[in-house]
């Protein structure tokens, strides 16, 4: 998953933070509450790197 695509979607949310770990979702801080985005790929170590 790129960066550029997470911003987005950050901005479509209207989210303040992104949270990323591997192994997992990025997650989201959406009003306040950390949010899993279980609708994107879980992240590997090489998509963090990148």
């Amino acid at each position: 998953m790129e960066i550029q695509q997470l911003l987005s979607s950050m901005a479509d949310k209207g989210a303040s933070d992104l949270h990323i770990r591997v192994p997992g979702p990025p997650v989201m801080r959406i009003d306040g509450k950390l949010i899993p985005q279980e609708d994107s790929p879980r992240l590997s170590p090489a998509d963090v790197e990148q």
